[in-house]
């Protein structure tokens, strides 16, 4: 069939220098599906060399992606970016990858979208190059294959798949499929097969907060559920006061649960993002340790996910539930970080009186007044006499009252001073 005709393409041809193997029938097969190739790196990492023109870098960065996946199963890819290493050229001992329109001198099959070629010594791999059939429609998407060009990344996660030494799996989901599909990531048997041919251990993050892995605010870390009883929990160190968003992504259903640095529990999440499977939750939080831990769903949901952290700096929270406490008669400084950034505080009222609220500064803000239940008591942007600051002033009885302030519309941003007065 034209390669063209996505539902059949081959992904690859395998050839280990001086020898061409047939990908299925030369291959060898230990008791599980997963499918060995007869080689392996003497330990559970190896470094490309990545320098694929064109795109404005987009093949390199797929092409790294491509590459973290692989971090679920235990084994690293490191990376020299922006050197170029000939897969050609057998002679520098270096991982190497490229686009050419054959390969080394050999014409692409027809079905085949890439060719992955290994140097061994023994058992010891000592050199894997990747080359990308040019001749082929590519892009970079996630999803559903599409009939107008193949997926580059997951192709590139398949063929790193058989730089590190597995082959071609037909009776299981996997990415070590003989032809592409909408699998984009390593599936539980393409772990497992790393795991067995490397020797690893069947868990690759700590089950408690004293083994937590540490990962960055704003990062993107893979994981697997390995059985029923299996948890991970990941640390997480801020080093200011800001708000951190945390889900998961793939089709493991997964509860996430954020500790404290004690082992407090601050939240926890099963459905939150909108779906059945991936929890969500978004905290404000002072700079600190937090510990999160990732989790399968009762005792069957077993499987692969993405970890998505991100944090961004904010002085005070975005809603009534997390708004700071101030006192009646005070003056807080305060900054709207970004267009959608809100602050709010909250003011306990001991008797009747008149409050008088307004905003210092050269940032356009908006105040808005909310009774204990956010019933909406007045709003103002720039009662103070300027086209700037907000006044609100307003006879209230006893109880509990929100200020909210805002940027005007979505580019005032920067400092403000807010200064509450009670008589």
């Amino acid at each position: 069939m034209n390669a063209r005709s996505l539902s059949n393409v081959s992904w690859c041809g395998v050839v280990w220098r001086g020898v061409v193997l047939l990908c299925l029938s030369m291959l060898l097969s230990p008791a599980g599906a997963y499918v060995f190739m007869g080689s392996k790196w003497p330990q559970a990492q190896t470094t490309f060399y990545v320098s694929i023109p064109g795109s404005s870098g987009l093949w390199n960065t797929a092409f790294e992606q491509a590459m973290g996946r692989w971090t679920t199963a235990g084994f690293r890819f490191l990376i020299v970016r922006s050197t170029y290493s000939d897969p050609c050229n057998s002679s520098d001992h270096r991982n190497g990858v490229r686009f050419h329109t054959n390969v080394c001198g050999s014409a692409f099959g027809a079905t085949t979208l890439a060719i992955t070629s290994t140097l061994r010594l023994g058992s010891e791999t000592t050199e894997a190059d990747i080359v990308f059939n040019s001749n082929e429609p590519w892009d970079v998407y996630a999803g559903t294959l599409n009939g107008y060009a193949t997926d580059f990344r997951r192709v590139a996660v398949h063929e790193l798949g058989h730089a590190l030494g597995l082959g071609h799996e037909s009776d299981v989901s996997a990415i070590m499929a003989p032809v592409v599909g909408n699998i984009e990531s390593p599936r539980m048997d393409d772990v497992a097969g790393v795991r067995a041919l490397y020797g690893l251990s069947g868990d690759d993050f700590g089950n408690s907060i004293g083994t937590a892995h540490a990962i960055a605010p704003n990062s993107t870390t893979g994981g697997v559920i390995g059985t029923g009883g299996d948890v991970d929990f990941f640390r997480i160190r801020l080093t200011s006061r800001g708000r951190v968003t945390l889900r998961t992504n793939g089709g493991t259903d997964t509860v996430g649960t954020l500790y404290t640095s004690t082992g407090t529990v601050i939240v926890a999440n099963d459905d939150g993002c909108n779906n059945e499977a991936n929890f969500c939750f978004s905290r404000m939080l002072n700079a600190g340790t937090y510990y999160v831990k990732v989790d399968g769903y009762g005792t069957t949901a077993t499987g692969p996910y993405t970890l998505v952290s991100r944090f961004a700096v904010d002085d005070f929270g975005n809603t009534r539930a997390e708004a700071k406490l101030i006192a009646p008669n005070s003056t807080t400084g305060g900054r709207i970080n970004s267009g959608s950034d809100v602050d709010y505080f909250k003011i306990q009222l001991t008797r009747a009186g008149r409050l008088a609220l307004r905003s210092n500064g050269t940032t356009d803000t908006v105040g808005t007044l909310y009774s204990a239940t956010g019933t909406q008591l007045a709003t103002n942007d720039d009662g103070c006499s300027n086209a700037l600051n907000f006044c609100i002033s307003r006879n209230l009885s006893a109880g509990t009252y929100y200020l909210k302030v805002d940027g005007y519309g979505t580019t005032a941003t920067g400092t403000y001073s807010l200064v509450s007065s009670f008589q």
